[in-house]
């Protein structure tokens, strides 16, 4: 199963006129650590979809690989 990326939260908005109730999507971030030859080498806030994709993104950006062939 996979981990829901955002929720229904009820806010309360206060403007000067006053306040209301509405309901919001907000997005689930959760920690993620990018490891290399087993050591964290970083740790971001991220969705939990898509982690395969931006370790390997995280990898490149930083300059540990430079071909999508290092990456496994």
């Amino acid at each position: 199963m996979e981990n829901p990326v955002t929720l229904v939260q009820k806010t309360v908005v206060i403007t000067p006129d006053g306040h209301r109730e509405e309901q919001e999507i907000v997005a689930i971030e959760v920690p993620y650590t990018v490891a290399l030859n087993g050591q964290d080498i970083g740790t971001s806030m991220v969705l939990a979809t898509g982690l395969e994709e931006f370790g390997a993104g995280f990898l490149f950006g930083q300059g540990y690989v430079t071909e999508p062939g290092q990456v496994r």
